[in-house]
């Protein structure tokens, strides 16, 4: 594996990084971390501090959601998996739903809307409707 073009302009500005090369956001959240041989993964974090999104040089990438309150609400993965649940003012799991067909709870509402952090997409999750 040979070096990022991250890394090479990073080394042009400041020299030459020995080892790993390690940056992080204001909040002290590690964002980037390249090692020596070319490996290399980053993160994305959310004004909540939550992260929400990891890649990697190996093209294993994960994206997720949280809701008001820090709780993970959807999360998906470079193979297809996904899930996502709801919580009640407590914090309690009311509705839970993942790609294997798995479904806990029932909801509510008639849906909600959110926002991929990533791509700016909205996606409505709707409702369950037991019979």
């Amino acid at each position: 594996m040979s070096r990022s073009k991250l890394r090479k302009e990073y080394e042009a500005r400041l020299g030459v990084v020995w080892g790993s090369l390690r940056l992080y956001d204001a909040k002290g959240n590690r964002i980037y971390c390249e090692d020596a041989e070319g490996y290399w993964w980053k993160c994305v974090y959310d004004a909540d501090n939550n992260k929400t999104y990891y890649e990697n040089s190996e093209g294993q990438w994960r994206k997720g959601q949280y809701d008001t309150h820090g709780n993970r609400i959807y999360d998906e993965n470079f193979e297809g998996y996904w899930w996502k649940c709801e919580y009640n003012d407590d914090g309690e799991e009311i509705y839970y739903e993942n790609s294997s067909g798995v479904l806990r709870g029932n909801r509510t509402c008639n849906g909600k809307v959110f926002i991929d952090e990533q791509t700016g997409k909205k996606f409505l999750m709707m409702e369950m409707i037991d019979d």
